[in-house]
């Protein structure tokens, strides 16, 4: 207790005298606390680096759309005047997420996916035929990419390393040629279909002095004692905390802030401040689940056996 007593002030020691006097009762509950706030002043003595950085992720408030044509048999693009109308509708989707994109292109970060694009064919042709018209169809989607994002001024080459680092898929007709003559067999309209799928970003994270607040209002809301008879935890503050996380990075971040305050990892300080609160360690994991999810990633927590929250960074 010698270090504790270092840091009071005198009204604090002379209170705990008057206690020992006989002068007062001592209060456990106020006891607690003032030992609460004196641990909480420890410096570590090994901190760990946090990545103390923002991210691209998926906009949780501007959903996916999509520009769906599709192409009349054997034909690879479009007039010019509808290319045109396609290129606007594209760069209408992509708007919010250029800036989010000059950011990280800028640092060599990587970027999710945020275009997908889907070619088909129909069952007309031959397997080499067909072939040649998806490659086709392919391209102009790209172009149709490179020209949406050309109308935001961004460069040609830097255009076309977005397009090509994302998502493409080619789905062939789906007819049975073991059974059907497909020379004779009546073409499906919807196996042209195509597809220009837009999944807007956005830039989240916590910045150095959010992360140290988060921890902050952790380490405030936590207690020493914690049991079924005495219970000085704030669970809704570490809930309300906890929601305050953006992104994947932020979880942790705070899970090595945590570590250099020496109050163990994110896992263990849950764990231990809200061993029997089942309603906010639900809360927690998935507020947790969100952010994994949001910057692209599975679930991160889950309750596992005996009511323990995991976390697997």
């Amino acid at each position: 207790m010698k270090h504790l007593l270092n840091n009071m002030s005198e009204e604090e020691k002379n209170a705990i005298r008057e206690q020992h006097a006989g002068g007062m009762k001592v209060i456990t509950e106020n006891f607690y606390k003032l030992l609460n706030s004196k641990l909480g002043n420890v410096k570590p003595l090994v901190s760990e680096a946090l990545n103390l950085g923002v991210e691209p992720v998926y906009n949780q408030n501007d959903h996916a759309g999509s520009v769906a044509f599709s192409f009349e048999e054997g034909e690879t693009t479009y007039p010019s005047d509808v290319t045109k109308y396609i290129v606007n509708e594209v760069s209408r989707r992509l708007k919010s997420t250029i800036s989010t994109l000059q950011t990280f292109n800028k640092n060599n970060q990587t970027i999710p996916s945020f275009i997908e694009l889907y070619v088909g064919t129909s069952s007309t042709g031959t397997a080499t035929t067909n072939k040649n018209v998806a490659s086709g169809r392919m391209n102009y989607l790209r172009s149709i990419c490179e020209k949406a994002l050309a109308t935001f001024g961004i460069r040609a080459d830097v255009a076309f390393k977005l397009i090509t680092q994302n998502y493409s898929e080619y789905q062939p007709s789906q007819v049975d040629t073991s059974f059907y003559d497909t020379t004779k067999a009546k073409p499906i309209d919807n196996e042209r279909d195509c597809y220009i799928v837009i999944k807007p970003l956005e830039t989240k994270g916590l910045t150095p002095g959010q992360v140290g607040e988060l921890q902050g209002g952790l380490i405030d809301a936590s207690s020493i004692i914690n049991t079924f008879l005495v219970d000085n935890v704030d669970e809704d503050d570490i809930v309300l905390n906890i929601s305050k996380l953006q992104t994947y990075s932020d979880i942790t971040d705070l899970n090595t802030a945590l570590k250099n305050a020496r109050k163990g990892t994110l896992e263990k300080f849950l764990n231990d401040q809200l061993f029997d609160d089942t309603k906010e360690k639900t809360q927690v994991v998935n507020s947790l689940n969100k952010c994994a999810k949001r910057s692209g990633k599975t679930d991160v927590a889950k309750i596992a056996a005996g009511g323990y929250i995991a976390i697997i960074l």
